[in-house]
């Protein structure tokens, strides 16, 4: 995949995620109460910021037109040693849930 296609995934993740963060902020409460701000006061503003820097993100992905954005994002050798580590990783998270963290690491 070229790296815009990767920026531009990156860019809809990162706004999805904001968005679940300012879902599950108002229903925590998003105002002040009598004495100080309600539970998701702080993370609407968080989540906000995080969707609007996903439009910037795919904004400027979207308007470089450098030939750069074309090229390979990752090589299938560097990706390969990205998931050396990261299936791994993953199992072992598994296992943690399933058998418990001692049983896990001691595998």
């Amino acid at each position: 995949i070229s790296r815009r296609t990767a920026e531009l995934a990156v860019a809809i993740a990162i706004f999805i995620v904001g968005l679940a963060i300012i879902g599950d902020s108002i229903h925590l409460g998003i105002g002040w109460s009598n004495s100080s701000p309600e539970p998701g006061y702080f993370p609407v503003r968080v989540g906000g910021i995080l969707a609007l820097a996903s439009i910037g993100i795919a904004i400027q992905a979207l308007l470089d037109k450098s030939p750069a954005t074309m090229q390979e994002f990752v090589s299938w050798e560097r990706f390969r040693l990205v998931l050396a580590v990261f299936i791994p990783t993953v199992v072992y998270v598994v296992l943690m849930m399933l058998i418990g963290i001692y049983v896990s690491s001691a595998l």
